[in-house]
């Protein structure tokens, strides 16, 4: 068995950051440019998660970090002995923005 998102309280988790900003659905549907909230409302719901883009924006706006917006159960025996959850999480985010930022900042450099 391995550690998962998991989407119901993450989706729960979402709902409370935006409530804690005092934000709108609609003004988080206006950030992301969504014609209709539907997309925000099944994240909300647990129904999907928003891709990683989408957290970093999240993570701005929500002021908050992706290990506090993501609810991860994890595997007892994956767990290693003397580490926190919170560090095995936090290198895994740490290592998906620095992927994010090496893919993005290889696109502009490509595009010149």
């Amino acid at each position: 068995m391995y550690s998962c998102i998991n989407f119901e309280a993450t989706g729960k988790n979402l709902k409370a950051y935006r409530l804690k900003a005092n934000l709108k659905v609609s003004q988080v549907q206006d950030v992301f440019g969504f014609m209709y909230p539907n997309a925000i409302y099944k994240w909300e719901k647990g129904e999907c998660l928003p891709d990683l883009t989408n957290f970093v924006v999240l993570e701005d706006i929500y002021h908050a970090t992706l290990d506090e917006l993501l609810v991860v159960d994890r595997a007892p025996e994956y767990m290693m002995e003397g580490r926190s959850e919170r560090d095995d999480l936090s290198a895994v985010i740490g290592l998906t923005k620095m992927s994010l930022f090496l893919f993005i900042y290889g696109k502009c450099i490509c595009r010149g």
